[in-house]
C-alpha cells in the first residue's frame, strides 16, 4: 500500500482467537510513540501513523499469539513524497510557420521543467492527434507538432497547450501554406447548337489572389452583352447567352498567382441548323417501278427527319422504307403504285432550327 508524505494511515487485521498482538517494523518491535497509535479490540489490532514520513517506509507484521500459539500479517508501505508544483509557462514558444504546398510544417515550443505535465496541441480550438497528417512528439520538455503534406485547407491557428493540476499555459501562432494556382477540375471542351447558351466552367486553387483570365485564339475575352464572366468560390465560368457559329474554336483557360499558374485548352463546336447540300427533285413514273427519293443535308449532329405526302405524315411500312443515315435521308418503295403520286416534303431539324426540300411525284397506271 502507498500513502502521501504528511498523511495519516491505519494498518488493521481481525485474528480469531488472539490474546496478544505485536507490531514489527522493518523486524524491529513497534513500540507506542507520538506519530505511532496502538489500538487492540478483542479479536480486532490497528496501528495508525499519523504525519506519515520517509523513515515509516517499509515491512510492517503484525504478530498474533494465543496459549495455543502465534500468526503473522504483513504489508509493504511505501511513502510518496510530495512536490511543490508550479503552473506551466514556456522559455522558447512558437513561431509562425510557412510552408510550400506539399511540405512538411514544423512547429517547436521548449516549456519550464514542471511535475505533471500535460501537452496538446490544438488547430482553430480543435484539439490534433498522431495521425497519417499529423505527428506531435514531447521529449524533455520539448514538444513538436509536424504537419505532413501542407494543402492550403491546412492553414489557421495552431496552438501549443501546456497544463498540470495547478494551472495552464498556452501559445498559438499562424501556419501560412503557399500554393502555386492550379487547376483542380479543368473545362471541357463543348458541343451546342446555334442559338443555345454555352457554359465552360473550372474550379481553381491557390495562394490568393487569384486570376482567371479566358483567351479565344489567342485574344483575351471580356464582358459584353452576349458574354458574361464570373465566379462562385473557387469556380470560375465563362458564359454566352446566345451561341452562333462564330463562336466556335479554340478557347485557353488561365490561372495564375504571385507563386505560378497553369494553362488549359479546350475547343468549342456549335453545329448550326441542318441544311440540305442534295434536295429532292420531281419523278414521272409507271406502276410498278422503283421509287426512291433521296435528300442529302449537311450535317447529322442530332438532326432528325421527317416525311409527309401531301401534308400526312409518312412512316415506314411493309412496301415503303424510311431511313436517315450518314446526312442522307431516303424513302424507299421498291414497287410504286398510283396511290403513292403526290407533293413529298422532308424536314430536318435540330435544336438550332431546321429546313425543308419537296417535290411533286407522279405515278402513271398502266
Amino acid at each position: 500500500m502507498s500513502v502521501m508524505e504528511g498523511d495519516d494511515i491505519r494498518l488493521s487485521v481481525s485474528i480469531i482467537g488472539a490474546t496478544h498482538f505485536t507490531w514489527y517494523h522493518n523486524k524491529n518491535n513497534i513500540g507506542a510513540s507520538t506519530d505511532i497509535v496502538h489500538h487492540s479490540n478483542g479479536s480486532q489490532c490497528s496501528l495508525t501513523i499519523n504525519n506519515v514520513q520517509e523513515k515509516h517506509k517499509g515491512y510492517y507484521i503484525c504478530e498474533a499469539s494465543n496459549e495455543a500459539g502465534k500468526v503473522q500479517n504483513s504489508a509493504w508501505l511505501c511513502v510518496k513524497r510530495r512536490t511543490f508544483i508550479v503552473p506551466p509557462s514556456f522559455i522558447r514558444p512558437l513561431v509562425p510557420v510557412k510552408a510550400r504546398v506539399g511540405e512538411t510544417a514544423r512547429f517547436t515550443c521548449e516549456l519550464v521543467e514542471v511535475p505533471q505535465l500535460t501537452v496538446q496541441w490544438f488547430k482553430d480550438a480543435i484539439e490534433l492527434h498522431n495521425s497519417d497528417k499529423y505527428k506531435i512528439i514531447t521529449q524533455n520538455y520539448v514538444s513538436t507538432l509536424e504537419v505532413f503534406r501542407s494543402q492550403i485547407i491546412d492553414c489557421g491557428e495552431y496552438t501549443c497547450k501546456a497544463s498540470n493540476p495547478v494551472g495552464q499555459e498556452s501559445c498559438s501562432v499562424e501556419l501560412a501554406v503557399f500554393e502555386p494556382a492550379i487547376f483542380t477540375k479543368k473545362p471541357e471542351s463543348s458541343s451546342t447548337f446555334a442559338g443555345k447558351k454555352l457554359q465552360l466552367r473550372c474550379e481553381v486553387s491557390g495562394s490568393v489572389p487569384l486570376k482567371v483570365s479566358w483567351f479565344k485564339e489567342g485574344t483575351i475575352l471580356v464582358e459584353s452583352a452576349n458574354l458574361h464572366l464570373h465566379s462562385e468560390r473557387n469556380a470560375h465560368f465563362l458564359e454566352i447567352s446566345e451561341v452562333m457559329v462564330a463562336h466556335a474554336g479554340e478557347y485557353v483557360c488561365k490561372v495564375t498567382n504571385p507563386h505560378g499558374g497553369e494553362a488549359c485548352t479546350v475547343d468549342v463546336t456549335v453545329f448550326d441548323q441542318p441544311h440540305f447540300t442534295k434536295s429532292l427533285h420531281p419523278v414521272n413514273m409507271a406502276v410498278g417501278g422503283r421509287l426512291r427519293l433521296e435528300a442529302e443535308v449537311n450535317n447529322d449532329s442530332g438532326v432528325t427527319v421527317a416525311w409527309t405526302k401531301n401534308g400526312k405524315p409518312i412512316w415506314p411500312t411493309a412496301r415503303c422504307g424510311i431511313s436517315f443515315r450518314n446526312r442522307l435521308a431516303v424513302v424507299d418503295i421498291p414497287r410504286a403504285e398510283v396511290s403513292d403520286t403526290g407533293e413529298y416534303l422532308c424536314t430536318a431539324s435540330n435544336e438550332a432550327g431546321s429546313d425543308f426540300c419537296s417535290a411533286a411525284i407522279d405515278v402513271k397506271g398502266e
